[in-house]
């Protein structure tokens, strides 16, 4: 397991056998993972918010050949518009660190293109 591998396992409460695997063949993917959770996980910290992040392969029984990479995130909070909100800000900070990562290296690009179409953030109530 890399050090990339380490700081994802450590940051989520579960991660699934086939999420692993991808994880491990694709060094952009976990970069890019382990970047989306670290800021995440600030973010929850500074809503006090109480949550759980699991990884999974999500596939479609419809479409066998099509599969997402989910980092699903349930949060404690009252009220849907509070995790809607912190949801927006979830994914404002994944398009962001996605964008650095294209400005920084113009040969990521495609590729950086493929996981955000293949990567889906969840955030629903704990």
């Amino acid at each position: 397991m890399t050090m990339v591998h380490e700081r994802i396992a450590s940051k989520v409460d579960s991660i699934s056998m086939d999420a692993e695997v991808i994880l491990m063949r694709n060094k952009s993917l976990a970069e890019v993972v382990d970047e989306i959770l670290y800021k995440t996980i600030n973010l929850l910290i500074k809503e006090d918010k109480t949550y759980r992040i699991d990884i999974i392969i999500h596939k479609d029984a419809e479409i066998p050949d099509w599969s997402e990479f989910v980092i699903f995130i349930r949060i404690f909070a009252k009220r849907f518009e509070e995790i809607f909100r912190i949801w927006k800000k979830i994914e404002e900070e994944a398009e962001d660190v996605m964008n650095r990562v294209k400005e920084e290296d113009i040969g990521k690009v495609l590729e950086i293109d493929r996981i955000n179409r293949n990567l889906a953030i969840f955030v629903d109530e704990l």
